[in-house]
């Protein structure tokens, strides 16, 4: 019933505002604190329309509107809402302008109520509202319609953060893949980025300041460890394969991301065997290679298999080639053996192994990937890399005889 900016817009706002109304009764219940009278009937408003105070996500978006026939009203004639509907079809609804006006009227004025609360009650408090796992609907068959919503999210974010009768006290955060955010139009887009924006990106240097301040905090007070070497100090030895400190060994096996870095450690710890210092030691680490490597893989697949079905057939296309380093040409051939239909695609789907950082390409004398070097772009005339992440998964030798 409404415009589709409009709708978009409003939906994810009154979703903020229920949700931030239901926390902060929450929290002053939790601290023994009487809530104000127009807190209280917010309440009594809230417990009316899903049954309880605190609704959860489910109940408040309640999506299901294909199986649903009628829609029942729930008599808040205390507000000024309209409350003698009883159950009424969306045919009845579509056949009637009156009925139409009249929830649109019924449906702003509810926005407007909890608003107002919300704003008289946020004082002491901040809320930070969280949305992830935004990429998870990112389907290719869904992409131009979830477009839409997270657009109109992003712009209701924007508008809620910068706006002044919130007074800093509400803030709410989505995050999102630079690559989808980088694939949606809309005006300002741009702007948005630089002035409200904050790319989350990681280097060997952020990754080791890290994980040495997590080792600080939570190692036993009893152990003696070297901290000036960083994250190294876990290790017995300060070099390892081709003169790498051990942890520059787990960061090129890596995407740069602190999860990859967990996962490695964590094998290590699986495969230690004790040692006069205690320390993990150079077998330690190679040891939990392989299984480091499967499990980048396998997350690689649940990652993708969404948005590119196709992604297991393209790491098998290197690992038919066979070599960690290769030439394009390598790829072409081994690409149209598995995609016979579709060879005009070769370059793109590279392109996306690059853009992904599954394979690199040399900058000076180092590889190099996007995930560390964003900026980097691809030559088809040079050889690739793939990540060394993928290389005992993919049982790649590494270089070309």
């Amino acid at each position: 019933m409404e415009g589709e900016l409009t709708a978009y817009q409003k939906s994810w706002k009154y979703l903020f505002v229920v949700q931030s109304i239901s926390k902060l009764i929450e929290m002053r219940e939790l601290n023994g604190e009487t809530i104000k009278e127009d807190l209280a009937e917010a309440k009594k408003v809230l417990s009316s329309l899903y049954g309880n105070p605190s609704p959860t996500l489910v109940d408040v978006i309640k999506s299901k509107f294909s199986r649903v026939q009628t829609i029942g009203t729930p008599n808040l004639s205390f507000l000024g809402i309209e409350g003698s509907f009883g159950e009424i079809s969306f045919e009845e609804i579509n056949s009637s302008e009156k009925l139409k006006q009249q929830l649109k009227s019924n449906a702003f004025r509810l926005l407007d109520y909890f608003e107002g609360v919300l704003i008289n009650n946020l004082k002491k408090e901040k809320i930070f509202i969280i949305l992830d796992q935004l990429d998870e609907s990112w389907l290719n068959s869904e992409i131009e319609e979830y477009s839409k919503i997270l657009i109109n999210l992003i712009n209701t974010c924007k508008m809620i953060n910068t706006n002044e009768i919130y007074n800093n006290k509400l803030k709410v955060v989505p995050f999102l893949r630079t690559d989808i955010y980088e694939t949606l139009h809309f005006n300002d887009k741009n702007k948005i980025y630089q002035d409200n924006a904050t790319e989350i990106m990681w280097n060997e240097d952020s990754l080791n300041d890290m994980f040495v301040e997590r080792i600080t905090n939570y190692k036993p007070e009893q152990v003696d460890l070297e901290l000036q070497n960083k994250t190294d100090c876990l290790f017995e030895v300060r070099y390892v394969r081709h003169g790498a400190t051990p942890f520059k060994h787990i960061i090129r096996r890596s995407f740069l991301r602190p999860r990859d870095i967990i996962v490695y450690l964590n094998k290590i710890n699986e495969t230690h065997t004790e040692t006069k210092t205690g320390l993990f030691s150079s077998k330690d680490l190679y040891a939990a290679e392989k299984d480091f490597s499967v499990s980048i893989y396998n997350e690689i697949i649940d990652e993708w298999i969404n948005q590119k079905p196709e992604i297991a057939e393209l790491l098998a296309v290197l690992q038919n080639i066979g070599y960690q380093t290769f030439k394009y040409t390598d790829f072409e051939s081994k690409y149209i053996s598995a995609f016979t239909e579709n060879s005009s695609k070769v370059k793109s789907e590279l392109n996306f192994l690059f853009h992904n950082s599954i394979v690199g390409q040399k900058i000076n004398a180092n590889w190099e990937y996007q995930c560390g070097n964003p900026y980097m772009t691809i030559d088809f005339e040079k050889e690739f890399h793939v990540n060394s992440a993928l290389k005992s998964r993919l049982m790649l030798t590494e270089g070309q005889a």
